[in-house]
């Protein structure tokens, strides 16, 4: 599943479920903290883990991360290996081979960057031009 936004990632959370969110921080609509924070108070989808993934790496950052009850936190100049690693460590391993992700990132660029690397490590990755045909897709394929 993929968003553009962290209010399009919520309601994707809301609606699927998914067995782990990747989040960036700096996004319209709503903010990757404001999202996360909103995801872990909502009793539906509190237990999503969820991995920051952004540009953004200082120490008030990742601790802000943390704050709003983010898993775990990876700057955007992370590995391919690493980034799965991460994944692996946050998800059962027997998990992570099937698990569906959800990657919340507005810039294009990022969101191909990362979806290509999950492809590659063997997690099946549904993609559309925008949010609307994302969502069109996840629901055609859902798996629950």
């Amino acid at each position: 599943l993929s968003a553009y936004n962290g209010g399009e990632g919520f309601r994707l959370a809301l609606e699927h479920a998914p067995d782990l969110l990747i989040s960036d921080i700096d996004m319209p609509v709503m903010n990757g903290y404001e999202m996360c924070q909103q995801i872990k108070e909502t009793e539906s989808t509190r237990g999503i883990p969820i991995q920051i993934l952004s540009a953004r790496g200082a120490g008030v950052d990742i601790d802000h991360g943390f704050d709003a009850g983010a898993n775990n936190f990876l700057t955007k100049t992370v590995a391919d290996n690493e980034l799965l690693s991460r994944i692996e460590m946050t998800l059962d391993s027997a998990l992570a081979a099937n698990a569906e992700i959800l990657v919340v990132e507005d810039s294009g660029v990022q969101h191909a960057l990362i979806t290509q690397s999950l492809a590659q490590q063997g997690f099946e990755i549904i993609s559309g031009k925008d949010g609307e045909e994302r969502l069109e897709l996840a629901i055609e394929n859902d798996r629950t």
